[in-house]
């Protein structure tokens, strides 16, 4: 058993992971605001071991909690709507930065970065700029820090996460929801654009084999891309979505222009993960329907 720090446990990623750690023995602690909706681990919730970071003091945890293996931070902040520069940064670079100086003092045994295809080589940085700015200042702290005081730092590129429980101000939870709640039409781009979309589920079970890895990897930084290997367009996805919830909906694929710095094609080279015994379960279609199902038996209940 390990004790692990989440930060971004009420996320949709976060809680998926505090849910499937806790199921395999570990020790859950999590980073939240104080504010913060926990209507995605109210099932979870007296097994983890809760701490507010809006005025905490990050040593305390690892003096009163004792050695912390791994941290995994998870929280995020993308700089849509109304969030300014100072709060991406503060979200993306300073806080994680804090917990990871931390934990170097308190020699943990691994700092799980989840980094995104957006701050990958590939982006020009014309999409989400300040996103995709910070997470690539933080993914090279790590490395930086990573060497220097010779810790692991696993720096771990997520493709374009879907699946069930995740928030409508995302595209795919948004093209499920229009579709399911039989919305009449939905205003698209061309959709030409390809991504590498990852099911939930197979998302978590890499996180279960990097832990279950730890001991294997050498002090220092490494990176791993986390997708399925394959591309489809988004077309293609929302068209699949359509399909499987039986939707009458209108599909207006060109009404909106593209985006300007899109990237056109977005795919993982998961070898890596691949070599260390993880699997993909779930090609686009079978999670596409499984979250589709998922989401329709949600709106009955």
């Amino acid at each position: 058993m390990s004790v692990i720090i989440i930060t971004g446990v009420t996320g949709f990623l976060g809680s998926n992971l505090a849910r499937s750690l806790l199921s395999d023995g570990h020790k859950i602690i999590a980073l939240k605001r104080r504010n913060s909706n926990l209507h995605r681990i109210l099932d979870i919730e007296r097994d983890i071991i809760f701490y507010d970071v809006d005025n905490l003091e990050i040593t305390k945890i690892f003096t009163v909690h004792g050695r912390v293996n791994i941290i995994i931070h998870a929280a995020t902040a993308y700089g849509r709507g109304e969030e300014k520069a100072l709060d991406v940064v503060g979200v993306n670079v300073i806080f994680p930065l804090k917990i990871l100086e931390a934990g170097i003092n308190f020699k943990i045994d691994a700092f799980i970065n989840v980094d995104s295809f957006y701050s990958g080589p590939a982006n020009p940085g014309l999409r989400l700029p300040a996103y995709s700015l910070s997470k690539r200042q933080f993914s090279e702290w790590g490395r930086s820090l990573a060497e220097k005081n010779g810790i692991r730092f696993i720096n771990l590129r997520l493709e374009h996460l879907y699946g069930p429980g995740d928030s409508i101000s995302k595209f795919t939870a948004w093209i499920v929801y229009s579709c399911i709640n039989n919305i009449n039409s939905i205003e698209l781009t061309s959709g030409s654009q390809k991504r590498d979309f990852i099911f939930i589920k197979d998302a978590v079970s890499a996180f279960q084999v990097l832990i279950g890895s730890i001991n294997k990897f050498s002090m220092g930084y490494a990176e791993f891309q986390l997708g399925t290997g394959k591309s489809i367009s988004i077309r293609d996805f929302v068209e699949m979505v359509k399909l499987y919830s039986k939707s009458p909906i209108r599909l207006d694929f060109g009404f909106i222009p593209d985006h300007h710095g899109e990237i056109n094609d977005s795919i993982a080279n998961n070898k890596g993960l691949l070599d260390l015994g993880w699997k993909v379960s779930y090609m686009v279609e079978s999670g596409v329907r499984e979250y589709v199902d998922a989401e329709i038996l949600n709106v009955k209940l």
